[in-house]
């Protein structure tokens, strides 16, 4: 326990010095804004699957995916949208 308290009020004193939280956590642009993009290979599932999943995705996570998504191309299997939605982080331990 003492390890961890030593180990997290270094991270804490390394975060506040230095940079926000976000920017340690989160890659951000050149406008300061969060950005994550990433291209995954699924050899298991067929790209039709995928893209069902892919526009699923987008209708459960944004209240109306229509404005979110940008580019809806189902023949060559790609979406692209952008939105914001909330992230809350956490630290679940009993030291805590």
């Amino acid at each position: 326990m003492k390890n961890s308290t030593i180990l997290l009020i270094l991270i804490a004193t390394n975060l506040i010095g230095s940079q926000t939280f976000a920017q340690a956590i989160f890659p951000l642009d050149e406008n300061g804004e969060i950005v994550y993009t990433e291209i995954v290979k699924v050899d298991s599932i067929k790209a039709k699957d995928l893209y069902v999943r892919a526009y699923t995705w987008f209708a459960n996570s944004f209240v109306n995916a229509k404005n979110v998504i940008q580019l809806n191309d189902k023949e060559a299997g790609r979406i692209l949208g952008k939105g914001n939605f909330d992230v809350l982080i956490g630290i679940k331990g009993p030291e805590f």
